[in-house]
């Protein structure tokens, strides 16, 4: 089983790198997954617990390095499912109703939720299902204690840099996450990145905070300003991180699978999109550089009207027919800039309906 389910990801694998040989790389990839499957039939007809937690020679249980492989068939055999709902429900034998009830009463009664979590000596602690639980809850205290420093108008002025109240409970989640990603071995991909990116994002603001203390009034405020914006990012982090809590449902889960793909599909568009209205933008900025200047020629850069950024801005929503030549502050060079917007406009809609075209393909 191990050697036939290692082929198949070694064969699946070769088909990136072997493009004049990938039919028969693929069928060779698909008859060893079909042969591992078929084996797990046999094999773990009797005691499927000790077949799949078998290890390898790197002390890696089978089951493991079936999901490592990515073995669809593999890991949705009937039996491999039967043991892993095992697993996840332990020795709990409960209806859904009853576990939606324990997730609402450790929502709203916190200590039952640190009860939960914490590592006593409970029967419950170890059983995943209820870890995931505890999870989920620690993840929506934290969007709340977020929302209540960034998002809540409380009437507070922004020049008092004290920490208030909810601050340091936001201090005590953060410092748990960071020995929590530091401490973990997981995997991280999609989704997985974004703990990290919150906690480097939330440390980042606290940096913000320190530096303001140097600052008064305006530039104070300014910092300030920068300092909640980089919180409610993080904190929008953290609300699209649900996705991968509704990926273990089965009817969300492959809507997160899916939105998923969407996102990387959508910034490679963006790429693409990113390298034509930059080049247009540019373009534009040499039709509209200034050739009469006031005072003595000298390397001293001047400022075009109007300047790269605004011209990328409107290049950029006049995709969406958002704005128009007419909105350019400018209204000389009329034919080279109405040229130059209408083989954007073309290059981009072409770029549209190719990618389109592309991911619509089985």
């Amino acid at each position: 089983m191990h050697i036939s389910s290692f082929l198949s990801r070694h064969y699946r694998i070769e088909t990136t790198k072997n493009k004049e040989n990938t039919v028969e790389l693929d069928l060779a990839s698909s008859f060893c997954e079909t042969m591992a499957k078929d084996l797990i039939s046999i094999s773990c007809a009797e005691d499927s617990e000790a077949v799949l937690n078998s290890l390898d020679g790197k002390n890696v249980a089978f089951l493991d390095f079936l999901i490592e492989c990515e073995l669809k068939q593999c890991v949705s055999h009937s039996l491999v499912q039967q043991y892993v709902t095992q697993i996840w429900f332990g020795e709990l034998r409960w209806e859904q109703w009853k576990f939606m009830l324990l997730f609402l009463v450790a929502l709203l009664f916190p200590p039952l939720w640190v009860y939960l979590s914490l590592p006593f000596k409970n029967k419950h602690r170890q059983i995943p299902i209820i870890k995931f639980i505890c999870r989920l809850i620690s993840h929506l205290y934290l969007i709340l204690i977020l929302c209540l420093t960034v998002v809540v108008p409380w009437n507070y002025s922004g020049l008092i840099l004290t920490p208030h109240w909810y601050e340091y409970f936001l201090y005590i989640w953060i410092l748990g996450m960071l020995l929590s990603e530091i401490s973990s071995e997981r995997e991280r991909s999609g989704l997985g990145w974004f703990p990290t990116i919150v906690v480097i994002l939330v440390l980042f603001s606290e940096l913000l905070r320190i530096i303001a203390i140097g600052y008064h009034g305006s530039e104070r405020l300014n910092i300030v300003f920068v300092r909640n914006q980089f919180l409610g990012v993080a904190l929008t982090l953290c609300v699209l991180q649900l996705l991968q809590f509704l990926s273990i449902h089965r009817l969300f889960g492959p809507w997160g699978v899916i939105i998923g793909h969407l996102v990387v599909d959508v910034l490679r568009f963006l790429l693409i999109l990113t390298i034509f209205f930059t080049s247009f933008a540019l373009q534009l900025t040499a039709v509209f550089k200034p050739l009469e200047v006031d005072g003595e020629n000298s390397y001293a850069a001047t400022r075009t009207t109007p300047d790269f950024v605004l011209i990328v801005e409107l290049l950029f929503f006049s995709v969406f027919g958002l704005t128009n030549q007419k909105d350019f502050p400018i209204k000389t060079h009329q034919k080279i800039t109405g040229t130059c917007r209408r083989w954007y406009l073309v290059c981009t809609m072409s770029c549209v309906l190719s990618s389109s075209s592309t991911s619509s393909l089985p």
